[in-house]
Formats: structure tokens, C-alpha cells, sequence
């Protein structure tokens, strides 16, 4: 019986296991979860070969590496007059709408006129599909298509069944990252507005965060990723590609980051979580009127450098992110002493003299408070 309806929402075939890996792979395992994967764009990196296919089957590999139930069938849907292909079984989906690659700043490739979705939102320019299936004439065309498709799969659900993934899409959160990723992100996000969970992963800024994913999640990403790459391993292209893919897997392979954006409820606001808790948690206390979390009146209020800084703060000090995590996780669920942090971290990390733990910690809290996202430390 499915109980959940997860929707993984990315430009790119390779973008969720990349950045999220971890995350779907405990969705895939579950099989009482409804998994829809929405691919925006074919990744097909201006080539008119059969390179984007395959990346299509690479992206299908990744998912029947886990869940490797009945083999996917594949048909064209109609959705709001768009012909859209879409893989599925029983209780997975995949729609590719198969449109030109941008490119990281939205320029296009002269293979597909220079098309891209930065100048379908931006500039209102119209977009065809690499494979000619159907076109958009405008911005708002594509996000009703996106917007009919999360309709359908979520029929017969309530919005806490719901679970959205999807890129950040604000950009000062998650700089300099390529225009498919945010137009994708910011067309759901605008869909969506102050409905469902959202999970919004961090991507290529990740590059800059710390290591923190360790065994065996970092081993259950990587047979996403490699069963992905497996599928163009013989296209003449795929050699050039071997040594982008390496270098993928080395700067986003061992990380994955996400912040948690709670649906907006008129007696306690929009809730979000800063981007350094956990990469897998239970969110069910969250649903409670008193969760421990910021109340903000805009999604902007959410939004604050401090929490790259507190990042940034722990990467200097050379301390480890997974002994951070636990601490920061029991903040939120609990107010806690100094005296009981300082047990904690100086358990974790002996070597660590009792003054530059304490600065940490101290540092630790300032930033946090500042956001009010904990209630009721004890000042020491």
C-alpha cells in the first residue's frame, strides 16, 4: 500500500544522485513510497547524437539499481496538449520532457537554436523538446504542464503525504549555479508556495561544504551515480566524459545538503531549517505547533549568510561535521545546558582543548540565536 508520494523534481538525469543520492536511495527502498522523478531538460549537452538517450536509460539504471522490481514501461502522456514520455511501474514515474540543455549561464547550444529555459522565464522565448514532441510557447505554459503532472501524482493524497525534492532556488543561498537547476527549482517552488514539505538540496555550491556523508550512504550514492554512468560508458562521447564524471563524483560525491521548508500555517508562519542539520532525518515533530523552529512572515526572512559562515567556522577548526550534526540535532529537539554541550563535544573529540571547544560552541549558539531558532538555552 503506498503511504507517501515523494516527487524528485531536477533539471539534469545525474542531478539527484548527485545531490541527493543518499535521500532517494532510502525512498527507493521503501516500497511503500510512490517515487516521481520530473526531468526537465534531456542533458543533452548540445549533441545530436544518441547521447541524451542514453543519459535517459542512465538516469532509469539509477533507479532500478535499487528498486529493481517490474522493468519500466514506457509511453507518451498527454499533459496539457504536451506529448511527454514517462517511464513507470507499479509504484515509480519518471517524466522526461526532453527540453534543450542551457547550459550552465542559459546561453543554449547552436544544436538546438540557442534555446533554454533562463530565456523561456526570462524573456518568454519558447522552447521545443530536442526530440520535437512538443513545444512551450511560454513561462507560464511549462509551469501549468509541471503543476497538471504534480496534480495527477498526487490524486488521492493529502499534502502531508507529500514530499517535494528539488535544487535551492535561491540564489544567494546556492550561488553560481546553472540556470537549468534554478529555473527548474524556482517553477516548482512558485507551483507549490506554502504547500507540501520541500527539501531543497544544495548543488554545486555543495563543492564548498565540508565532507558529510560517510559509510555505507556514501557507498548506496555512488551505485546510483555508477549505475548511471554505466549506461553511456560505450558512446564515443563518454570517453571525453570520463574524467568530468570523476570529477563530479569528487566534489559532490561525499556531500549532500538540504534545508527543510515546512508548509505555512497561519498560526505559526513558514518554518525552515538551516542548512546544517543532517543529511536524513525524521521530520514528524515538525508537524506540531510548537516545533522549535523560526517563524518567518517571508521565505526571504528564512535566508541568512550566517548559517555558510557557521560552515565555513567548522571547516577552519578542523572539526567534524558528522559530531556537529548530533549536537545541533539536539538543540533543536531540546534545550540544553553549556555544561551538557561541552559533555558532548569533548566526548567526541578529547584531543580538543576545553577553551576552543567552548569558542566553538559559544560561536555555535550566537548564530543560532540570532535566528531564533532555539528556545530556552541556559546562558552558563
Amino acid at each position: 500500500m503506498i503511504e507517501k508520494v515523494i516527487f524528485y523534481i531536477v533539471a539534469h538525469y545525474d542531478d539527484w544522485q548527485l545531490f541527493c543520492g543518499n535521500q532517494a536511495y532510502c525512498d527507493l527502498l521503501n516500497s511503500n513510497n510512490k517515487i516521481v522523478f520530473i526531468y526537465t531538460t534531456a542533458d543533452d549537452a548540445g549533441r545530436t547524437d544518441d547521447w541524451w538517450q542514453l543519459n535517459e536509460l542512465g538516469a532509469l539504471a539509477s533507479v532500478t539499481e535499487v528498486r529493481n522490481t517490474t522493468p519500466f514501461i514506457s509511453e507518451v502522456q498527454r499533459v496539457n496538449q504536451h506529448a511527454i514520455t514517462t517511464y513507470f511501474n507499479h509504484n515509480t514515474r519518471c517524466y522526461c520532457l526532453r527540453l534543450p540543455d542551457g547550459f550552465p549561464y542559459g546561453v543554449g547550444s547552436a544544436a538546438f537554436q540557442f534555446q533554454s529555459l533562463l530565456k523561456l522565464k526570462e524573456e518568454n522565448k519558447s522552447i521545443t523538446a530536442v526530440d520535437c514532441s512538443t513545444k512551450y510557447d511560454s513561462w507560464q505554459d511549462f509551469c501549468d504542464c509541471l503543476s497538471s503532472i504534480i496534480e495527477s501524482e498526487s490524486q488521492g493524497f493529502s499534502d502531508n503525504q507529500c514530499v517535494f525534492h528539488t535544487t535551492e532556488y535561491d540564489s544567494t543561498l546556492n550561488p553560481n549555479d546553472h540556470t537549468d537547476h534554478i529555473a527548474t527549482a524556482r517553477a516548482i517552488r512558485s507551483i507549490t508556495l506554502n504547500k507540501f514539505v520541500h527539501y531543497q538540496w544544495l548543488s554545486y555550491y555543495s563543492y564548498y561544504c565540508p565532507k558529510n556523508i560517510f559509510s555505507p550512504d556514501v557507498e548506496n550514492k555512488y551505485a546510483l551515480f555508477k549505475a548511471y554512468c554505466k549506461k553511456t560508458e560505450n558512446h564515443p562521447y563518454a570517453k571525453e566524459m570520463q574524467s568530468f564524471r570523476e570529477n563530479e563524483w569528487r566534489c559532490w560525491g561525499d556531500k549532500s545538503y538540504c534545508r527543510v521548508l515546512m508548509p505555512y500555517n497561519e498560526d505559526v508562519g513558514l518554518y525552515s531549517t538551516p542548512y546544517f542539520l543532517p543529511h536524513c532525518f525524521d521530520l514528524s515533530h515538525l508537524n506540531e505547533n510548537n516545533a522549535p523552529f523560526q517563524r518567518c512572515e517571508t521565505i526571504a526572512e528564512c535566508i541568512d549568510e550566517p548559517d555558510f559562515y557557521l560552515i565555513n567556522l567548522f571547516t577552519q577548526k578542523k572539526i567534524q561535521l558528522d559530531a556537529v550534526s548530533k549536537i545541533i540535532w539536539t538543540l533543536l529537539g531540546n534545550p540544553i545546558s553549556l555544561n551538557d554541550l561541552m559533555d558532548i563535544f569533548m566526548s567526541a573529540y578529547p584531543s580538543e582543548s576545553i577553551s576552543n571547544c567552548k569558542n566553538l560552541i559559544l560561536s555555535t549558539l550566537q548564530l543560532f540565536l540570532s535566528h531564533r531558532f532555539i528556545r530556552g538555552i541556559m546562558e552558563q
